[in-house]
């Protein structure tokens, strides 16, 4: 609306204040993005807008003080993002003219890549690691995330994106790896001003130059909840299939079968495997805007592939180059280099451009994860660091939704399977399918009726996308309050009755299930929420576990096994998702931290943080770490 009808967005505001007054439109506000300009210009994104917003709040509410709050945070933010781009970038634009910018950058993030890698690997080695919290891939993950950050901020700039065989000189290189010195800053910006969008975080001004800023509230650390136990799911599953390749020993080698009939890397297959974690589905002919799934899925497996031969066989780079070009470091190749590549392994020759434009980054796309080419010039390069492993079907998924390519598909398949996971515990379960009351599952257990709605998302990694996830949820549960409303009415209610053979009701439950893991335990109003983790795992009697490896021998065990033993029923169930101890027990592995950044942009900012991480390696844990994972473990 912003975008396309600002006239018909101020009416929006102006409605939505006469229906909800003052605290909750400035909500809206913030959730519309206007208000921060992330590129420094210290002023609002959309300034005019803004600026007859604000207009119309002060003619409603003269002296509110929320107003006037909310006026300075906003003057506060732009300030820091201003500050922010004098200290940092500033500099280096400064010194580093516009067609050589791009090409210097990605030859530094390359080396920064390669020597973090290195340090990584040997930092495992002689075991300096912190054994409740192995972190090294989650700060992978961000520095090629914030990656993407910087190369939107040059498309917004225009700068050349061109020079792939250019010299450029050591000094400018070593400009251009600023921006890893100052991306954590910047990380942390977009983090605060996400939570300020979006959540309820506290700003105090101190003095002058100083900010103190507060994540608060159980959506907030709900957030970092969830994508924990995301990650619990992806690293157990990893983890599993690396033990499979360390026994059996599988060997992969280039092909034209597409999967899952073969694989060309123990990458391709944990992909394939992931496509049902993310997507709901094992069809991989289903196709997207044209495209097989199952092509996608070997595009991105062989990037991989191509990366770690580039990076093997590289010639090293010595420490003190004097110059170095793009195509010494990174892997570039003309367009039909690359076209050829993809049709010798399999993908139809008239849907390889089409990949190709997919895997392009452009200033939709999140980052180097999904959209692993950059266009230079003529030709098409890859940071072979940023793409030698990659999670290609999480890859797919994101970038298909950024592209704003229609997905829907993968919501049937998840409704199939939560009817699935019922039925499996031999109870009848019934999909309602009238027009405009479609019900995904209704079933009973004894004399208890259950109505399901299902709402498959997209797994939310920010605290934007936390945000909009718990929007879609609670839209989800008005819409099952409709349906459900419908169906009790005598009539439908009967014939519900006799298809699931049930004399009588004692009791009515509404339950959401998503496929995202859940981050606190919720119920709006009378309906329950819950993740497909905790509803299929209680029908099919599969508890979460404890997974020890050792010497090659697993042990698991199981946790919460009361809540699984013996024939389902409804008091059992019922305590599982409103008790949710999974949920309970993970927010103990959350603690609270201070990121001091006074001396760099005047801040101090308290956010939550992840203490005990997925992987726990016992060896490396100090007295008073062993000590606090059996409390929580036993």
């Amino acid at each position: 609306m912003v975008k396309l009808d600002k006239t018909k967005f101020i009416q929006t505001i102006k409605n939505y204040y006469e229906e909800n007054g003052i605290d909750k439109t400035i909500q809206l506000v913030k959730k519309s993005g206007i208000c921060i300009n992330p590129y420094g210009t210290g002023r609002p994104r959309e300034k005019n807008l803004y600026k007859d917003i604000i207009e119309f709040l002060k003619e409603q509410d003269q002296n509110s003080k929320v107003l006037t709050d909310f006026e300075q945070e906003v003057r506060h933010l732009n300030d820091l993002y201003k500050k922010f781009n004098i200290k940092y970038v500033s500099e280096i634009e400064g010194y580093l003219t516009s067609e050589l910018h791009v090409c210097s950058y990605l030859i530094a993030l390359e080396i920064f890549l390669t020597e973090f890698n290195a340090k990584t690997s040997h930092d495992l080695a002689i075991g300096k690691i912190n054994g409740l919290n192995n972190n090294f891939s989650d700060i992978y993950e961000n520095i090629v995330e914030s990656t993407g950050l910087v190369l939107k901020y040059f498309l917004y700039k225009k700068y050349e994106f061109n020079g792939l065989s250019k010299r450029i000189p050591r000094e400018f290189i070593l400009c251009a790896g600023k921006h890893f010195n100052s991306s954590g800053i910047r990380n942390y910006l977009d983090t605060i001003v996400e939570l300020w969008n979006y959540f309820d975080n506290e700003i105090e001004v101190v003095g002058s130059n100083q900010l103190n800023i507060k994540a608060r509230g159980e959506h907030a650390k709900g957030r970092h909840i969830s994508h924990m136990m995301f990650m619990d799911i992806r690293n157990a599953k990893m983890s599993r299939q690396s033990l499979e390749q360390y026994i059996f020993e599988q060997k992969y080698t280039p092909s034209k079968t597409l999967p899952p009939e073969g694989y060309i890397s123990k990458y391709e297959k944990s992909a394939c495997e992931f496509i049902q974690e993310y997507f709901s589905f094992e069809d991989l002919n289903v196709e997207f805007n044209g495209i097989k799934l199952s092509e996608l899925v070997r595009a991105y497996s062989l990037v991989a592939i191509e990366c770690d031969k580039f990076i093997k066989h590289r010639k090293k780079i010595s420490n003190d180059f004097i110059d170095i070009s793009l195509n010494d470091i990174c892997m570039g190749k003309s367009k039909q280099k690359w076209i050829s590549k993809f049709i010798n392994v399999g993908i139809r020759k008239d849907r390889v451009e089409k990949i190709l434009d997919f895997m392009t980054f452009d200033i939709n796309s999140n980052d180097l994860f999904d959209s692993p080419f950059i266009k230079i010039g003529n030709n098409y390069v890859v940071i072979p660091s940023a793409s030698y492993i990659t999670d290609s079907a999480r890859a797919i998924l994101l970038n298909l939704n950024s592209k704003g390519i229609d997905i829907s598909k993968k919501g049937t398949e998840f409704e199939k399977g939560i009817r699935e996971a019922v039925s499996y515990a031999n109870v009848k379960c019934i999909h309602l399918e009238k027009k405009d009351y479609e019900c995904d599952a209704v079933f009973s257990l004894g004399n208890d009726l259950f109505f399901i709605e299902t709402k498959h998302l997209n797994h939310p990694t920010s605290y934007r996308e936390y945000m909009r996830n718990l929007d879609d949820l609670n839209d989800a549960c008005s819409q099952l309050d409709r349906i459900v409303g419908f169906y009790l009415e005598k009539e439908n209610l009967i014939k519900i009755k006799n298809e699931l053979g049930l004399e009588y009701i004692n009791n009515v439950y509404k339950m959401v299930v998503t496929n995202t893991s859940q981050g606190q335990t919720l119920k709006v109003n009378d309906t329950l929420i819950t993740d497909d983790t905790h509803f299929v795992g209680y029908f099919k009697r599969r508890p979460p576990q404890i997974v020890e490896i050792s010497s090659g021998v697993v042990t698991t065990r199981s946790l919460f096994s009361e809540y699984y033993e013996g024939q389902v029923n409804t008091e059992q169930f019922i305590n599982l998702i409103e008790l949710s101890p999974l949920i309970e027990q993970n927010k103990k592995r959350v603690d609270r931290r201070i990121i001091d950044l006074s001396d760099q942009i005047g801040i101090k900012f308290e956010d939550y943080y992840i203490k005990i991480n997925t992987i726990v390696t016992p060896e490396f844990l100090s007295h008073d770490e062993q000590k606090e994972f059996s409390s929580l473990y036993g």
